[in-house]
């Protein structure tokens, strides 16, 4: 397990760097108000795996 780690720190951190900075500069440009622009990306970063969860067989 303790292997993982790392692998996953590879993995999670710059996915994770990348989400955070894409997500400021579109929330710059966004007309949304910065609360309705949070609930909405968190809502497309979930939507895809909460649709994968809910619909296999």
């Amino acid at each position: 397990m303790v292997l993982w780690l790392p692998i996953a720190a590879i993995v999670v951190v710059p996915y994770a760097l990348l989400w955070t900075c894409v997500n400021r500069a579109l929330a710059r440009r966004s007309s949304l108000t910065p609360r309705g622009y949070r609930w909405i990306s968190a809502l497309a970063t979930f939507l895809p795996a909460t649709a994968l969860i809910v619909y296999s067989p």
